[in-house]
């Protein structure tokens, strides 16, 4: 009987089960890391018809990565705010994105720079609804962590976010004030 190489090579790397034919989002999903975000440009599943029924729990565990600070997941996050750019999926895209910003405000940043906007700052989640001044307090806590960043490569992208949060503070406070 013979083996496959493959499966060799992935069992004397350490790895206990070889899964072929998944997509680069599945092998990220099954071992996420660094180099497995790098590789996904888009969030893709086999069978195609699965996503439907997995990709909002899957999007968890990306958050996961990214609050603990993996800036590829972060890139990541970015590409899949392309590929689902509305609806419910963008919006939890988005919300991954605006923890990002508060948690690692330079990776954020360096994430976004060829954008032309600042995508997810604003978007903090269902934890903040029916809550403005707790919403208010994170969207605050994520313009300091962005202001607080002093790096020349992310300048464009800083200030682009600094005007939508700023421009947001100042429309959500009551009038009169």
């Amino acid at each position: 009987m013979r083996v496959p190489v493959l499966a060799i090579a992935a069992l004397l790397c350490g790895q206990t089960s070889v899964s072929f034919g998944e997509t680069p989002w599945e092998a990220y999903l099954r071992l996420p890391s660094a180099v497995a975000a790098s590789r996904v440009k888009r969030a893709e599943y086999t069978p195609p018809a699965s996503a439907k029924e997995s990709f909002e729990y899957d999007l968890a565990l990306l958050e996961y990565q990214v609050t603990i600070g993996d800036r590829e997941s972060l890139n990541l996050a970015v590409r899949l705010s392309h590929q689902y750019d509305a609806g419910h999926w963008g919006e939890l895209i988005d919300e991954v994105l605006g923890h990002g910003a508060r948690i690692d405000a330079l990776g954020f940043l360096l994430a976004i720079r060829s954008e032309t906007s600042c995508p997810g700052v604003l978007m903090t989640g269902w934890a903040f609804v029916d809550r403005l001044e707790a919403q208010q307090a994170e969207i605050e806590l994520r313009l300091r962590a962005i202001r607080s960043v002093k790096d020349p490569r992310v300048e464009d992208a800083q200030r682009r976010c600094v005007a939508v949060l700023d421009d947001y503070l100042r429309r959500s406070q009551p009038h009169g004030s």
